[in-house]
């Protein structure tokens, strides 16, 4: 293998960043493997992502340091891989990393023996040591001492840790559904969430979009005004706090305080789609102005500053750093506000939390923790015009750099949002960026069938993962949903019929394909983190395919998918809400199907967006044109329906029966309003 730096052929910009590194870096592959066995040398496997913050601090510090390169290059082989771009080789090294006994986070730094099997590993390393954490040109020094020296016990440590991957991805979790368990777990996670300041715990803290979206979902089930309300003041702290970017929209992925005030400033597409989902819902429940607020001023962000220019699909982050500094590109140091606001500094100032002497690090993060609740105008003139001059100031400033990959899943989880905001709000400009963000990302991705995971540029990584296929195929659902338009529907069917490549029969979906041989375990994640997990969201959309078409096969594999994780619900229901907003789904969802002579009625809009906008969450809308009816099995719930005096028509399904068709608004909202439409 070459002795240089290889990063430099390769497509994602995060490893590019790394290519004029002194250190010998290659990416993930054979090659990079057999070269560690014929050298006999350990691999160190540096894991991170274009936006991180701490990656191009041990950059910065290390990776372009050459006395630190020395080491590097002549000790081990060493391996770059950006975790959006594998996230399932990130996921099992990062699982290992907790076998181990340490918390994950990136950089991610692994050492692994020729045949790719960890047997220590940490997250960030200062160059020397420092802050009680060992210096890495040390480090590096003794791991590959000890390697050399003391082989039996490298191997007995790699060798338990392996194991333990194994025996977690091999575990059978089969088991009949527990039905009281998302009430438990509502009970558990409500108890734990912040009562002064919103979210789940202490510093840091992070949105946890999917475990909100379960809790509010929960809550409205169980009609439980305190789960509920802790839910809307989560959301609430979260728009108003400095997490979000109240100049140019849209959320930075964590806040290091307990308060929302001071983020890590790097936005990620995957949470802010799934962040525009859930304030879709809390907006339901309690229909705030901020949180609608928040919603365009997002959408306009994703279109403004994320699509990619030439596709026209959404890329994948900003970064937190811009000239070398965190942050830099969103504070404000008070002088700069004064000399851009002029005599609208002081409104400005006292509605966004802003002082001569700052609020971080002696500059000011705009936020509204202190502004009270309920005396926010968004319509404010002097505020909206004072927002207005500062985001044109900001505009002249260096720009933090951009992730310009196209990923599959996140562009899915994108279109979902964007769909069902659209829906709610009855904003055809979004369903059609929700269209185009759709249709762009396929043409880059798909082939053959296929849709790869990721590309930038021209060029696509030929790898594709589990979760790409679930979460496109839950855009062309909810497409479906906001459409009518029945190859959307088609189209999410064969996405979940391609995942059989990616199914270890009787333990359920993989990230990577079950044949793939560069992987150290194939894992079948069912735990929430950042995103849903890959099973979780599958029985999601199975469930929603189960109700759409009612073909007793399509329930049967659904319920297949909910017997096969189960058995983790005893033990770890509290990492699990998606998995439980699926089996709900499947269990209890109600399907109104809107048959209609076609979509331009205006009356059809209409009883459509009443559908979107009810605060019930466990309907799944299904639109036709009554002229495509006669074309339904009779196993359908659309089928024999038709529009009543030739007006468009919601049929309101559920448990096998179907509730007398209605075609007034007034009525749909009366119905829809009653707890239980149907019992066993």
């Amino acid at each position: 293998m070459p002795k240089e730096n290889l990063l430099r052929l390769e497509a994602s910009p995060y490893l590019r960043q790394h290519a004029d590194n002194p250190v010998h870096w290659a990416p993930w592959g054979d090659a990079a493997l057999a070269e560690a066995k014929a050298r006999n040398v350990p691999i160190l496997l540096s894991v991170g992502y274009a936006a991180c913050h701490w990656c191009h601090v041990m950059a910065h510090e290390s990776f372009e340091d050459q006395s630190v390169a020395d080491i590097m290059n002549e000790h081990f082989v060493c391996i770059k891989v950006d975790r959006e771009e594998r996230p399932d080789i990130d996921d099992i090294y990062i699982t290992a990393l907790s076998l181990m006994g340490e918390q994950g986070g990136w950089p991610l730094t692994m050492f692994l023996d020729g045949e790719a099997q960890p047997f220590w590993g940490g997250t960030y390393f200062p160059k020397e040591a420092a802050h009680g954490r060992p210096g890495f040109k040390q480090l590096m020094l003794e791991i590959s001492r000890a390697y050399q020296n003391n082989a039996p016990q490298i191997a007995t440590n790699s060798k338990a840790v392996v194991d333990g991957l194994r025996a977690r991805a091999l575990a059978d979790s089969a088991a009949d559904y527990p039905t009281d368990v998302p009430s438990r777990a509502m009970r558990a996670l409500a108890a734990h969430i912040d009562r002064d300041h919103g979210g789940i715990g202490g510093a840091p803290k992070f949105p946890q979009a999917s475990l909100f979206r379960f809790l509010i979902e929960q809550s409205t089930y169980e009609q439980d005004a305190n789960s509920g309300e802790l839910c809307l003041h989560s959301l609430r702290q979260m728009c108003r706090g400095g997490i979000y970017d109240h100049i140019g929209g849209g959320f930075a992925r964590y806040t290091v305080d307990a308060e929302w005030l001071i983020p890590h400033f790097e936005k990620m597409l995957y949470d802010n789609a799934l962040l525009i989902s859930l304030l879709c819902a809390g907006f339901k429940k309690s229909p705030d102005p901020i949180f609608e607020h928040h919603i365009c001023e997002t959408i306009e962000w994703l279109e403004r500053e994320m699509r990619d220019d030439a596709s026209g699909a959404f890329t994948s982050s900003l970064d937190a750093d811009s000239e070398g500094e965190e942050g830099k590109f969103y504070v404000w140091h008070w002088n700069d506000l004064v000399q851009a606001l002029g005599e609208d500094h002081e409104a400005f100032a006292a509605t966004y939390g802003c002082a001569p002497t700052g609020n971080f690090e002696g500059n000011n993060i705009p936020n509204l923790l202190s502004t009270p609740a309920g005396s926010l105008r968004t319509d404010d003139p002097v505020i909206e015009k004072a927002r207005d001059t500062l985001f044109q100031a900001r505009a002249h400033r260096v720009r933090p750099g951009r992730d310009d990959k196209v990923l599959a899943d996140w562009n899915g989880m994108a279109v979902a949002a964007l769909c069902e905001a659209a829906d709610l709000f009855g904003r055809r400009d979004w369903l059609d960026l929700a269209i185009a963000v759709f249709d762009a990302a396929l043409a880059l991705l798909e082939t053959d069938d296929k849709i790869m995971h990721s590309a930038c540029g021209d060029v696509r990584l030929d790898i594709g993962l589990g979760e790409d296929y679930v979460h496109m195929a839950e855009a062309a659902l909810a497409l479906f949903s906001s459409t009518g338009d029945v190859t959307y529907l088609a189209k999410a069917q064969t996405f979940m019929a391609s995942l059989v490549k990616y199914h270890d029969s009787g333990r359920g979906y993989s990230s990577a394909p079950t044949t793939r041989q560069d992987v150290l375990v194939h894992n079948r994640p069912i735990f929430d983190g950042a995103v849903p997990s890959l099973n979780g969201t599958a029985l999601w959309v199975l469930s929603s395919i189960a109700h759409i078409t009612g073909d007793p096969k399509d329930y049967e594999r659904a319920t297949t998918q909910r017997h096969l994780f189960s058995g983790h619900l005893t033990r770890a229901y509290t990492q699990m809400p998606q998995f439980m907003r699926g089996a709900h789904r499947l269990n209890s969802a109600i399907c109104v199907a809107i048959i209609t002579p076609h979509f331009a009625d205006a009356n059809y809009r209409l009883l459509h967006q009443t559908v979107a906008q009810t605060a019930r969450p466990d309907i799944i809308t299904a639109p036709y044109l009554e002229s495509t009816l006669n074309d339904l099995p009779n196993s359908h719930p659309a089928f024999g329906k038709k529009c009543i005096d030739g007006l468009p028509t919601a049929y309101i399904c559920g448990r096998g029966q179907c509730l007398e068709p209605v075609t007034s608004i007034e009525n749909l909202k009366e119905v829809l309003a009653t707890p239980n439409l149907f019992t066993i």
